[in-house]
């Protein structure tokens, strides 16, 4: 991550001014969410995390639901720095991964730096796709998808373009 942001929180007025962070999403099997290791006092943690983990294929299926990550700071208090949705639809139109940066938001909805997550499933979606097709429109419970996903956390404090440097680095790993 670089660049994260503590800004706006009530941390900032005691004196906290450099986040230590951790990252969490839910998944389908297990009871209470993942969480990434705490990387302490910077503002450019790297957690290099990777988790295989079984989501609901609701994620897929229902144009609504996004896999939700939550940035945390785990320090004297906890508080929660801001959430980055992650569409995973694509991976229905024949993607084979999702691989991008995301917007951390907070709860008043300024963006708080950005976020990189991969996601690759483990098996093929096909299926789903025509289930997709099948039940426009029409609520039925979800079972479980397999995923991988192979998270790390690289952010930067503007929101409305990524810096120069980062492009770069973006396209670079992408290449």
């Amino acid at each position: 991550a670089m660049h994260l942001s503590l800004k706006g929180s009530p941390l900032t007025d005691r004196k906290v001014s450099v986040p230590s962070c951790c990252v969490s999403f839910a998944t389908a099997t297990e009871l209470s969410p993942v969480y990434t290791h705490v990387v302490e006092n910077t503002d450019s943690p790297i957690w290099g995390f990777h988790q295989q983990a079984r989501l609901s294929k609701e994620l897929l299926l229902d144009p609504h639901q996004t896999l939700v990550f939550k940035v945390w700071h785990k320090g004297d208090e906890e508080r929660v720095v801001g959430f980055a949705s992650v569409d995973l639809s694509p991976l229905l139109s024949g993607f084979q991964f999702i691989c991008g940066w995301y917007n951390i938001t907070d709860f008043s909805g300024e963006c708080q730096g950005q976020i990189k997550v991969a996601i690759s499933p483990m098996e093929s979606l096909m299926h789903l796709k025509e289930e997709r097709q099948a039940r426009r429109g029409i609520d039925t419970p979800g079972a479980l998808i397999p995923l991988f996903s192979a998270l790390s956390f690289p952010a930067s404090a503007g929101c409305d373009a990524f810096p120069r440097p980062i492009a770069r680095h973006v396209e670079g790993q992408l290449a």
